[in-house]
């Protein structure tokens, strides 16, 4: 009898709160579904829009119910990302809006979790170090490792497409946007370990997005001010930039455009790659026989908005070949931005512009692929539970790991390592980051602290080298080739008749070690808090405890 009881409280209960967290029924196949859907439904599912706020606003309402958006992308600026709960519920909310109007599709739910530089999820996430960190373990083992954890903690908060990793080769120690972002300056290097992330984020369900195509690595401007230019030819274009997207061309599923004039690829004069259809359906997709979404870089940054309007530049890069149109937090823009522009694709395909043909086509490869992540029908997390699957004692444990790994001795020449006897007594800084919580944690306590500007002035550096006199010192470089005056202090250092200077560069190699004298040079490529302690146990030969 009792059991009897047992089992009809258990069918109300169910009844009154089901375990279900997707739709009941099954969904019919992507090409079903596309056959049901309006021409609203499929222009909006084009479309990856941010917005401002970490709850569900009016806007997201819209953007969602109303304009049927494919997806949305979350940064930290905006205040999207407050905490694992917050996150959970926003992107639960969402999903669950998503699949309740319209032709009841799940969204991509996308971010920038590169690690290292490119990291939005941090307050209680786990956080990693860069490519480029994660390239000097000459071991693709850890990209694979690192991608496994980022996709976790994405996946524990409800986001299931992640922009990462950038396979740009950095072939240019002076680039202003790739750097530390790039696995090395090796195009088969970048290619093995871009292979290991995108492997692993595939087995965890997360969608990996090969980014810049054709390759921002050997530019001096920034794409999110001005549009680059990459001025080689084709055979070194195949050679060095190509190179990684050739390779992982066939079992990508998703890659990101960059905003460059490549003469050499499409002479059109300032053609912006994400501009060309002989760049994304010539080449990427008839040569090297790319299957996967085309997806622009957000079409508000400089390159793109100095000469196009938001709608002109959604058309011409649809047109080109692209199958998601990006609109992310670029200064200067608004959210609203993004639904002028659904309005505008809308009426091309309405006037003949747009074929119904190459929306279908662009539409249906949209489908496939939420079909294959299970973001047809999601599945939601409590953000109690998901509060407990990020930012593990485990996961910290392995980006300390990772940070270790990552950390080299370029240069020992006086054998200085590891450091014996005084502490030296002050640990220069440049910028905010590193924070001096994380200096003062990770360095021997009587070890000082001088926290600089990003670009001290003469004045200040004068003060320093006074005060410093002939005393040992480290020093913390970051971002050198926009910030010369941390090289400046470096060689007056160095210059001096006594007191031992070592540096440890949180950027790339090449911007330290080739340019300057400096007896021992360390090589971190990244400022996480992790990566500063791996750099003190480097110097001091010690090794600390996952706090």
């Amino acid at each position: 009898m009792r059991k009897k009881h047992l089992y009809i409280l258990l069918a109300l209960l169910l009844w009154v709160f089901p375990v279900s967290n997707a739709q009941s029924a099954p969904r019919v196949s992507p090409e079903e579904i596309l056959k049901t859907m309006t021409l609203d439904e499929k222009v909006g599912q084009l479309f990856i829009v941010w917005f401002k706020g970490g709850e569900m606003s009016p806007f997201l309402q819209k953007a969602i119910s109303e304009y049927h958006v494919g997806g949305l992308i979350f940064y930290s600026i905006t205040g999207n990302t407050k905490s694992p709960e917050q996150i959970t519920t926003l992107s639960t909310a969402a999903q669950k809006l998503a699949l309740r109007t319209g032709a009841d599709l799940g969204l991509f739910m996308s971010i920038d979790q590169e690690g290292g530089p490119v990291t939005r999820l941090t307050k209680g996430f786990t956080v990693l170090p860069s490519n480029l960190s994660i390239g000097h373990t000459d071991t693709a083992i850890s990209a694979s490792r690192a991608a496994t954890l980022l996709a976790q903690e994405m996946t524990a908060v409800g986001l299931n497409m992640n922009f990462a990793p950038s396979v740009d080769v950095n072939s240019n120690p002076d680039n202003p946007i790739i750097g530390t972002r790039s696995f090395g300056s090796d195009p088969n290097v970048v290619a093995r370990f871009g292979r290991a992330a995108v492997d692993a984020y595939v087995a965890q369900k997360v969608i990996p997005v090969l980014k810049h195509f054709p390759g921002h690595g050997d530019t001096s401007v920034d794409s999110h001010n001005a549009m680059p230019v990459v001025p080689h030819s084709l055979a070194r274009l195949q050679q060095t930039e190509l190179a990684p997207f050739s390779a992982l061309a066939e079992d990508a599923p998703a890659i990101m455009t960059a905003h460059l004039f490549v003469p050499a690829l499409d002479p059109t004069p300032n053609q912006p790659a994400t501009f060309s259809h002989k760049i994304l359906t010539e080449l990427l997709r008839k040569k090297m026989g790319f299957n996967g979404l085309i997806i622009t870089d957000s079409l508000g940054m400089g390159a793109i908005a100095n000469t196009y309007g938001s709608g002109q530049a959604a058309v011409r890069a649809f047109k080109a070949g692209a199958d998601i149109l990006l609109f992310g937090a670029d200064k200067g823009h608004e959210p609203e931005e993004a639904l002028a522009a659904i309005r505008t694709v809308r009426d091309a395909v309405k006037n003949g512009k747009i074929s119904e043909v190459r929306l279908n086509a662009s539409v249906l490869r949209i489908l496939k692929t939420k079909k294959a992540y299970n973001i047809l029908s999601p599945s939601f997390q409590s953000p109690l539970a998901a509060s407990h699957m990020v930012g593990t004692p485990k996961h910290r444990a392995a980006a300390l790991m990772l940070a270790r790994k990552g950390t080299k001795i370029l240069r020992d020449t006086h054998k200085q390592l590891p450091i014996r006897g005084a502490i030296p007594p002050a640990v220069i800084t440049f910028g905010d980051t590193p924070s001096q919580q994380t200096v003062e944690a990770a360095f021997p306590a009587g070890t000082g602290l001088i926290k600089l500007p990003r670009r001290p002035s003469q004045e200040l550096i004068l003060r320093v080298l006074k005060h410093l006199r002939d005393a040992d010192c480290i020093v913390l470089t970051r971002k050198t080739a926009k910030a010369p005056e941390q090289l400046e202090l470096v060689r007056a250092l160095e210059s001096r008749n006594a007191g031992k200077l070592y540096v440890a560069t949180l950027g790339t190699a090449d911007a330290i070690l080739n340019k300057t004298a400096a007896p021992c040079v360390i090589a971190s490529g990244s400022s996480t808090p992790e990566a500063i302690r791996a750099i003190a146990e480097l110097l001091f030969a010690s090794t600390t405890q996952v706090r």
